[in-house]
């Protein structure tokens, strides 16, 4: 029977005529993809799962309906955009504002419309980055509507960037209703005669809500009452924005 003689080390001679061991390099290592900034952002969309939560409840005034609150946009896709290495320098490169009308005790409401820029940058690769344009629009009655225009516009540029909507919500043009599907029905109307004199019905007072418009994103919410007991939500963004929701309201014949 043959026998196989064992295997040995491959030995090379040394200075002195002995003989060592050969010993081979190590491979060099295939160096780690470092993510681009886009794939970084789609993983964040992937994280997100498609929607935020509606953890916040407008007052019964207004309706009582469910809204996604800047407090949630922040924590969560912030700390989505920490986690992927991804930083967002905002910035406000002017602003303008204006009076906008005057609350019921007549002090005057200021409304501050500002552009936008935002700088994502991929934290590992600094010269991988873009900028996305936007524009906010918030009113005060005292000194924060600048602030409010910034926080108005990041939270709406954060859930249109990642296209995000609010859970429990169904898609206004799956069955032509308006975007108010989840709120509740209006409070039972309230008639009121005609003034005598056959004139319509003018404003009595009007309130901010401290809310903003859950259809355009710019402008405020804003309570509006009549002398005929008609009451109504309005955006402030009255330009642009149609929103409407009437609270206590009239005859068509007494709309004003």
């Amino acid at each position: 029977m043959a026998i196989n003689p064992p295997v040995t080390s491959p030995t090379a001679a040394a200075s002195d005529g002995s003989r060592e061991p050969v010993r081979s390099a190590p491979a060099p290592e295939t160096p780690a993809m470092v993510p681009n900034l886009y794939q970084r952002l789609i993983a964040v969309r992937l994280a997100l799962g498609g929607s935020i939560p509606k953890g916040g409840t407008a007052p019964q005034v207004m309706g009582g309906f469910k809204f996604v609150e800047w407090d949630d946009v922040a924590e969560r896709i912030g700390t989505l955009l920490a986690e992927n290495g991804i930083v967002m320098l905002p910035s406000m490169p002017s602003c303008e504002v204006a009076q906008a009308g005057t609350t019921a005790s007549g002090k005057p409401i200021y409304r501050a419309t500002a552009p936008l820029a935002y700088e994502l940058i991929n934290a590992d690769v600094p010269e991988d980055r873009t900028v996305i344009t936007w524009i906010g629009s918030g009113d005060d009655s005292g000194d924060k509507a600048i602030q409010k225009a910034g926080t108005s516009g990041t939270k709406y540029m954060l859930l249109k960037l990642f296209l995000l909507g609010g859970t429990g919500v169904a898609d206004a043009d799956a069955n032509g209703e308006d975007s108010r599907l989840d709120h509740p029905a209006a409070a039972p109307a309230i008639t009121k005669q005609r003034p005598a004199n056959g004139s319509k019905p003018k404003v009595v007072a009007k309130s901010l809500t401290g809310h903003g418009c859950p259809e355009c994103g710019k402008g405020n919410l804003e309570h509006v009452r009549w002398d005929n007991g008609g009451e109504r939500i309005a955006c402030t963004n009255w330009r642009e924005c149609r929103y409407r929701e009437n609270v206590a309201p009239v005859p068509a014949d007494e709309q004003p």
